[in-house]
């Protein structure tokens, strides 16, 4: 059964929260205005996360060092003609032209970027479609536990209120300079 909404009213961490405690897979949709977002979701892991226009994967293991250029063209190529769809870097992997650890790095760093961007959006649209498991699988390929849902979530509400602490104390120090300038 697919959940559709509008972001203002469920808000993305409850439509994330809801999916942390599924055993299934589907693909959470989230537009803003031209901004799209496609965030895999399996067994309460977010398995795959992109931002149209955005940097992707393979660009952030090319820039990493983990790959090559050109490397990935051929991958991708050969991702499309399997029967069963396989993530880019399960195949990188399966290849030899990066070590898992490595792809869980660049994968945990990737998902949480394109989350961290995604979770700005206080405004846009949501769809959220369950997809056929792969056979045999019960946890998903190349995900660390820091890409459970919950972990991730956590992790995101940390970094804001950081951010916003740190924005707060900007916001103090700036009036202190202020009011030392009409004090001098």
């Amino acid at each position: 059964m697919s959940i559709s909404g509008n972001i203002a009213e469920t808000g993305l961490t409850s439509i994330l929260q809801t999916m942390s405690g599924t055993s299934g897979r589907g693909m959470l949709t989230v537009w803003r205005g031209d901004a799209v977002a496609h965030i895999g979701i399996e067994s309460g892991y977010v398995a795959s996360a992109s931002l149209e226009g955005g940097e992707g994967f393979a660009q952030l293991l090319i820039a990493e060092g983990s790959l090559l250029p050109g490397q990935e063209v051929d991958v991708v190529r050969v991702q499309r003609r399997k029967r069963q769809y396989q993530p880019l870097g399960l195949l990188l992997v399966e290849f030899g032209l990066a070590c898992r650890e490595a792809v869980e790095r660049s994968l945990e760093t990737h998902v949480k970027r394109v989350l961290m961007e995604v979770m700005s959006w206080q405004n846009g649209a949501f769809k959220y479609v369950p997809m056929k498991a792969a056979a045999g699988r019960e946890r998903p390929a190349l995900l660390p536990e820091g890409l459970r849902i919950d972990a991730l979530l956590l992790g995101l509400m940390v970094h804001l209120t950081e951010q916003d602490a740190d924005k707060e104390m900007a916001a103090a120090r700036a009036d202190e300079g202020l009011n030392a300038e009409v004090a001098s």
